[in-house]
């Protein structure tokens, strides 16, 4: 049986989706720039 067969079975109000991009916050820059005399904030936590 395959993947399409056993999916004609499932109801889609059951399924769930789960986002697995795996992004993190070591992806987010590591300079940034502010107008002078104020303070550049970050970009993430």
């Amino acid at each position: 049986m395959g993947f399409c067969e056993q999916m004609a079975g499932v109801d889609p109000t059951r399924l769930v989706f789960l986002d697995a991009t795996g992004t993190t916050t070591a992806m987010i820059r590591r300079r940034s720039r502010a107008p002078r005399g104020r303070r550049a904030r970050p970009g993430a936590p």
